[in-house]
């Protein structure tokens, strides 16, 4: 996906609470910031995530260079030490260790990826 497929993704993000069993026993707020403008709230209690728009306070926050970036790191998609030696990413202020470790959890099984059904209809489109 490109840039802006990626930012339209975020639009269509199911809303409502998702389960992540990785994420047993963890509980927090992830903030995701574009350096354009626009954030993303991750909350997590204990296996199951949520996301929603806006700017609400966060335990963690994680600041990307786009929308296209948070997306990535939301499906699992980018590796957050790899964004981070890029310069797409990096753990702003706040509990960086619960960022890493949501963001890393989100990269070995994120309940934000779309299914087989659904990547073929954005295909044919």
């Amino acid at each position: 996906m490109n840039a802006e497929e990626l930012e339209k993704w975020m639009e269509r993000v199911p809303k409502g609470k998702k389960k992540m069993p990785a994420l047993k026993g963890v509980r927090g707020r992830v903030k995701f910031e574009a350096e354009g403008g626009g954030a993303y709230l991750l909350q997590v209690d204990d296996g199951e995530v949520e996301l929603r728009g806006g700017g609400d306070s966060a335990e963690a926050v994680v600041i990307c260079e786009s929308k296209a970036e948070i997306a990535r790191l939301l499906r699992g998609e980018a590796h957050p030490v790899v964004e981070a030696l890029q310069g797409r990413a990096a753990a702003g202020q706040g509990d960086r260790e619960l960022a890493l470790r949501v963001v890393l959890e989100l990269r070995g099984g994120s309940p934000f990826i779309e299914g087989k059904e659904a990547r073929k209809k954005e295909g044919a489109k």
